[in-house]
């Protein structure tokens, strides 16, 4: 497998809130060339903000008729020796599992993953739409709020265009926190 990266966009969202910067990674199979998978990641460069009139347009809302649609929700609870286990992938930053050093950096208790956290929304999403994973194309949403092993997440979730499209936000109840807002995905079939 071979893989090639590179910024799609940066986006100002003013002086207090940062910057956006859009990666693209591109990962092919080495022997024929085929697509295997196109990666679009999203991080937010606090503080780094303020470098254009850039307008950021606000997040239009599912409707059916005029009328919000209700949305379709799921619960799930991460285990709490998850952030562990997700350390076998190889991301071995204190961070996830060392009290002192999460505490260090701001954080009552070690985070989970971010790339845990997208895979766990992922996974409830599916559910919540009762839909199969070979049908998802496209998934998106940014990140807003930690998350801790142990939390119980909420994913809020409402299909457009014949089940097509989603939009989500996945919250963290007992904590009173959105952890990932601007959901978006796009399935196929």
């Amino acid at each position: 497998m071979r893989s090639a990266s590179r910024v799609i966009s940066l986006d100002d969202l003013g002086r207090e809130r940062g910057a956006r910067v859009v990666t693209r990674r591109v990962l092919v199979d080495s022997d024929d060339g085929a697509l295997i998978a196109t990666l679009d990641m999203t991080s937010i460069l606090r503080a780094h903000g303020g470098f254009s009139r850039h307008l950021v347009a606000s997040e239009a809302k599912p409707c059916i008729n005029g009328e919000a649609a209700r949305p379709q929700i799921f619960d799930y609870t991460i285990p709490p020796q998850t952030a562990l286990l997700f350390r076998l992938n190889g991301d071995m930053n204190d961070l996830h599992a060392d009290p002192d050093a999460a505490r260090e950096a701001g954080f009552p208790q070690p985070i989970l993953h971010g790339m845990a956290t997208f895979g766990i929304a992922n996974y409830m999403l599916l559910r919540a739409l009762n839909r199969s994973a070979r049908t998802l194309r496209e998934l998106e949403a940014r990140f807003t709020a930690p998350v801790f092993p142990g939390d119980t997440l909420r994913i809020k979730a409402h299909a457009s265009d014949g089940g097509q499209r989603a939009r989500f936000e996945v919250y963290a109840p007992d904590r009173h926190v959105k952890v990932l807002s601007r959901g978006v995905a796009r399935f196929e079939g």
